[in-house]
């Protein structure tokens, strides 16, 4: 679809000549990297699945697990939760329940002859150390997958994180670790190339970071090649500087082409239009100071945890005209196709089969009723810790 549409396209209207036109879904691509990891302890996952099913089958056998439970002085905290296999975060969430349960479900072995699924001791240890590693990524979909607040420059450090977690566990003496974070680096790498400059031109326009997090992350990443992998993204940074410059400039011309029009139409002299042609071409080839070196040579705002980002480039438009323009573009790209999913998938959850006989005006009663109930219990912004849409099936073609 991206080749397709890039040949009807004119080149000219593409940023850089589309060198960014595909993006790719990043909550699709950590669902892709953990998938990944998990097949090495796909056995031991197969097992507590049935297990949960098992025990969440029927009523009576979900109150005799809660029986055995507090018979051995356990607190019942929250509920087994059965995963959705296409859905790599509620595997872990299914995981990270049941493993408080181990000892559970090995006491009701004795117990029922027809459960016959229990994990071992060395899969539970497993499984623990494998959720324990992988609590990193399952922070991150959440962040990923959140619509009310998510911008560009937010994910950068995340994925850098998730790189710098990767290489850690590749050398951690453990072999199932080990043999899991090489799968997951293989895929890793194959993406990380596509979205990276996206996500490096984004973290640069946000005033608590700015190019000071390439020199935070890119040394461990890329050791020797940091300088390298730094200088490129900044290096395009300053091609877009240029290509808005030219094509505000663009826009100038036509505006004083206009107003000469104007002018000469009402008896200007052609010394006065000359003369103001001359002026104005002298004035642009005036060296002056890039507005991306102005912008990075100031320091970075710091303690800025609830900074607005696109608050402070308004307020900073006079300062930064043209790097205005560009922080505008790129600070609005979705990084995750989880949000516009999200609002296809939500006709599923209020039209089912047994309720496909709702009235058009019921139905906008629903759903508009539970945007107005979730709008009062959430806030607005990445502090609220507002993950509601995480809750989406990521289905393995990054379709909700």
């Amino acid at each position: 679809m991206i080749s397709l549409l890039s040949e009807k396209l004119p080149v000219e209207s593409l940023l850089l000549g589309g060198m960014m036109i595909h993006v790719r879904c990043s909550a699709h691509i950590l669902n892709l990297i953990v998938r990944e990891g998990l097949k090495v302890i796909g056995g031991a996952i197969e097992k507590i699945r049935k297990s949960v099913h098992f025990w969440l089958g029927t009523p009576k056998r979900w109150e005799k697990f809660q029986q055995t439970a507090n018979q051995m002085k356990m607190k019942i905290g929250k509920k087994l939760i059965l995963d959705c296999e296409t859905r790599w975060n509620s595997t872990y969430m299914m995981l990270d329940i049941a493993k408080k349960y181990k000892d559970v479900f090995a006491k009701l072995k004795n117990r029922d002859p027809l459960y016959k699924c229990v994990p071992s001791e060395s899969e539970w240890n497993m499984t623990e150390v494998i959720c324990d590693k992988l609590k990193i990524f399952y922070q991150a979909t959440l962040v990923f997958s959140g619509t009310k607040y998510p911008t560009a420059n937010l994910f950068f450090p995340i994925i850098c994180e998730i790189k710098l977690a990767l290489k850690q566990w590749a050398d951690c003496g453990i072999d199932i670790i080990e043999s899991m974070s090489l799968e997951m680096i293989e895929k890793y790498d194959k993406y990380w190339s596509e979205v990276h400059l996206v996500m490096g031109v984004a973290v640069v326009l946000d005033p608590r970071y700015k190019a000071e997090v390439f020199q935070c992350y890119f040394p461990k990443i890329y050791l020797e090649n940091s300088k390298f992998e730094r200088d490129k993204i900044v290096g395009l940074c300053r091609q877009l500087l240029v290509e808005y410059e030219q094509k505000d400039r663009e826009e100038e011309q036509v505006n004083n082409d206009k107003g000469n029009v104007e002018a000469a139409a009402s008896s200007q002299t052609s010394f006065a239009l000359t003369f103001d042609t001359y002026a104005s071409q002298k004035k642009r080839k005036q060296p002056e100071r890039s507005e991306l070196d102005a912008y990075l040579d100031k320091d970075i705002v710091r303690n800025g945890a609830d900074l607005d980002v696109l608050a402070w480039w308004k307020s900073n438009m006079g300062k930064y005209p043209i790097l205005h323009k560009v922080a505008r573009d790129f600070l609005c790209i979705p990084v995750s196709t989880v949000a516009s999913e999200s609002a296809f998938s939500t006709s599923g959850r209020v039209i089912s089969p047994h309720r496909s006989r709702l009235s058009p005006q019921t139905i906008e009663a629903l759903m508009c009723a539970q945007n107005w109930l979730f709008a009062k219990s959430t806030e607005v912004g990445p502090q609220s810790k507002d993950h509601s849409d995480s809750e989406e099936e990521l289905e393995p073609g990054g379709q909700n």
